[in-house]
Order: structure tokens, then sequence, then C-alpha cells
């Protein structure tokens, strides 16, 4: 199998090369060169060390500007990182996740099963997003949130801290969900709402230009 040569030279410790992949022109996938450990989850998103043994295939990318040659991170067979997207650090982007335009995956963040990312999203710290997100815009999702189901989120909004986000919640415009907060249903958060603290909210409201809590 060849590899694509780098346009600067190959470094001896590279941890992953690239491979054409036929009928896809512009296409690579990622092969590991070296055994070395990424960060995984068990079936219950807990986390856990894996190891990628010489010669595993990886997900799809662009080129080698996708996905960083230092720490743990890594792109998971099934997955597409494309564009100007870049996942660093120690992030993983795994499932069929598609991670496109000028995101950034870094930290210890985790996109898993089939989220989309795209636009100029910032997915950091230890946020873990997953199963079937949408998110988009300069949204921003840090911290040790947790975005899990049909979740959609755009424009400016953020979710941080150790907020929980699942079913099939709207977060737009700057709303901002941090704290403690758990939001699930059908609840839409839009323009600058704040919801932090303990707040708990579900079902399928509309919330605007407010604070809530608790």
């Amino acid at each position: 199998m060849a590899l694509i040569k780098k346009h600067n030279a190959t470094q001896n410790n590279d941890k992953y090369g690239l491979s054409e992949v036929p009928g896809h022109p512009g296409l690579y996938q990622i092969v590991a060169l070296r055994d070395f450990k990424i960060q995984d989850v068990d079936g219950h998103l807990n986390r856990r060390e894996k190891q990628i043994k010489k010669g595993t295939m990886g997900g799809r990318v662009s080129g080698y500007h996708n996905l960083s040659q230092h720490g743990k991170c890594w792109i998971e067979d099934g997955a597409l990182v494309a564009d100007n997207a870049l996942v660093e650090g120690n992030a993983l982007v795994g499932g069929r996740s598609l991670v496109t335009n000028n995101s950034l995956i870094g930290g210890n963040a985790m996109v898993l099963a089939n989220a989309a990312i795209s636009d100029n999203v910032s997915i950091s710290n230890n946020a873990i997003v997953g199963n079937r997100c949408i998110i988009s815009g300069r949204a921003e999702v840090s911290g040790d949130a947790m975005v899990w189901g049909a979740v959609k989120i755009t424009d400016d909004a953020v979710v941080t801290d150790h907020a929980s986000l699942n079913g099939r919640v709207q977060v737009t415009g700057e709303a901002v969900v941090d704290g403690q907060a758990f939001v699930s249903g059908f609840v839409k958060l839009k323009n600058d709402v704040h919801v932090g603290g303990t707040a708990h909210l579900e079902g399928s409201g509309v919330y605007s230009k407010e604070e809530i809590l608790d």
C-alpha cells in the first residue's frame, strides 16, 4: 500500500500516513504507522484507553492538515474530516461522524456516532457530542458538556461546564447553557437566553431572553 507523502519532510515518529481512496480523488484514508494509544468510550460513554496497532486503518480526510501527528487524537474508520477542519490534542472523531469546513475538535473532546459538525464550530476540553446531533455556525461546546441525540446547536450558542443536552433540543442565537443544566425533549433555546445552575428543562417549551438557573 503506497502512502501519500507530505509536502514537508516526513518525520520518523509520525503516527499515521495517508493512502489514496480508489475512485475518490482528493480523499485519503488514515493508516497507523506505529503502535500508540488513543482515548475511547465504552457503551456507557465512560472514557477508557484503546490501543491502535501499526497498520490500523482510520477514517478519511482531505489531507494531513486534518489530523495532528501529535497527542492521542485519532479519526476512526467510518468517520470523515474534510475541508480545513482539524482534529488535535487527544480528541477522537468516531462512528460515522462528519466534521467539515473550519471546525476544530481539540482537547479531550469526542465526536461520536453520526454527529455532523460544520462551519466554524469548536468542540474542546472534555466535551462529548454524538448520536445524530448537528452543530454548526460558530457554536462552542466545551468543559464536560454532553450533547447526545438529535440536538441542533448553531449560530453563536455556547454549551459548557457540566451541561447535558439530549432529545431534539435546539440551541440558537447567543444562547448559553452551562453549570449543571439538563435540557431534553423538544425544548428550544434562542436569542440570548441563559440556562445554568441546576436548571432542568424538559418538554417542548421555547425560551428566549431570560435567565433560568434552577
